[in-house]
């Protein structure tokens, strides 16, 4: 699998990539492959939003100045960029990039779709087949506060672009940070058993998980629901 850049035009939709993450992508994935920094290191800073909040910044502080070496980006502008979910769904390709062995799969990172201008956080785009095996939205969880705002949100999101045999599946893509494991036990395993695909119109409604900030944890429990999606 690969990171695709290029806009895909596909009946029904066209899918426009966001290109203003890529030079600072390119840097993370080749510190991951150089062993500049690690998989928990990504996983850590990103999992969170640490713009406008100075809580947890100790525990991955250490983290941060990795990162922030290895792509000679400054450490303020790590925790901006953290507001974004894209630190996040680098880490989510890099996981998962090798599980389409044959390389034929393209991953978008922040598709725009129209007609509507519906921002995603990331897809998976067969040429192949022609069309988006899942199209996703990620919700970084530290707390359960907001997921009745998060689900409508989403469900009126998704309602506009049900209408169209080029996209097969949208994903609601949880992510549960330590601070939910810890609080709420049992959390994963029933988001787990919600994780079926619901038929809608055209295309299907589904469920992501993830969890763990090793590369062997997050795989655990993403891995198998990618695999099952593509």
């Amino acid at each position: 699998m690969n990171i695709y850049w290029d806009i895909v035009e596909l009946p029904g939709v066209k899918v426009i990539p966001s290109k203003r993450f890529r030079k600072i992508v390119e840097k993370l994935l080749k510190a991951l492959d150089d062993g500049l920094i690690d998989f928990v290191d990504l996983v850590k800073v990103s999992q969170y939003d640490l713009s406008s909040t100075k809580k947890s910044r100790g525990d991955v502080s250490s983290s941060i100045n990795r990162i922030s070496r290895a792509t000679k980006a400054d450490r303020r502008d790590i925790l901006k960029e953290t507001s974004s979910s894209y630190m996040f769904v680098t880490a989510v390709f890099y996981a998962i990039k090798d599980l389409d062995r044959e390389s034929k799969l393209q991953f978008l990172i922040e598709p725009r779709l129209e007609p509507g201008s519906y921002t995603y956080d990331y897809a998976i785009y067969d040429p192949v087949e022609g069309r988006l095996k899942v199209v996703a939205e990620v919700k970084r969880l530290r707390s359960l506060a907001n997921i009745g705002e998060y689900l409508e949100t989403f469900m009126n999101k998704t309602e506009k672009c049900l209408a169209t045999e080029s996209i097969h599946r949208i994903a609601l893509h949880i992510h549960l940070t330590p601070e939910i494991l810890e609080k709420y036990q049992g959390v994963e395993e029933l988001l787990l058993g919600l994780g079926k695909d619901i038929q809608l119109s055209k295309c299907k409604l589904t469920l992501i998980t993830s969890s763990g900030d090793t590369l062997d944890e997050f795989m655990r429990i993403l891995g198998n629901q990618i695999q099952h999606l593509i």
